[in-house]
């Protein structure tokens, strides 16, 4: 492998530069020869001079590259751990999604709601059950009477359970005495 050459700063090159104008006066050349190559002219050896000068801007242009080089990279990395925050929050944003769906379906199936479709059914439920017909709700006083707020106060058995398949809602178990007896 190739050895590499040490590069110069603009700084390096900057003195280079004067060292090498410093040697000309010192050597004795005449001031207007000194001030044409300070001036870059084609004289022997000016284009030392013109080289220098050419490489010193190349150092300086490079020396910018790399100083933006260096900002791109931090605003890179800023960018990529915002990109990177987002996913993790999206991801735990849809395990705790996940996590939720299979807690519903998980009581879903631990308390599937008592649909009651016959007379016999409804009127065996004990005093004070509670029922939902669609959207009202009924409480169970015995011998097959509900009660309810409103118009109605008092309905039977029988026309709830007619009412609600003319209306075709399903006529639900909410609570039940036992239930209060079972979570205590």
């Amino acid at each position: 492998m190739p050895e590499r050459t040490p590069r110069l700063t603009a700084e390096e090159l900057e003195a280079l530069r004067e060292a090498t104008l410093q040697h000309y006066e010192a050597a004795g050349y005449p001031d207007e020869l000194t001030d044409r190559l300070r001036a870059y002219t084609d004289e022997p050896d000016g284009g030392l001079i013109n080289l220098i000068d050419m490489a010193s801007s190349l150092a300086r242009s490079h020396e910018a590259a790399l100083e933006r080089i260096a900002e791109l990279e931090a605003e890179r990395a800023r960018l990529v751990e915002g990109v990177a925050s987002t996913v993790r929050r999206f991801s735990a944003t849809l395990d705790e999604r996940d996590a939720l769906r299979a807690r519903l379906a998980e009581l879903e199936t631990q308390q599937q709601p008592r649909v009651i479709t016959d007379l016999a059914e409804l009127d065996g439920l004990p005093p004070f059950a509670v029922i939902r017909a669609g959207s009202v709700i009924y409480q169970h006083v015995g011998y097959g009477v509900w009660l309810t707020p409103g118009i109605h106060p008092r309905t039977h058995s029988v026309w709830l359970l007619q009412h609600a398949a003319r209306q075709r809602v399903q006529v639900i178990v909410l609570w039940t005495p036992e239930q209060e007896a079972a979570d205590a």
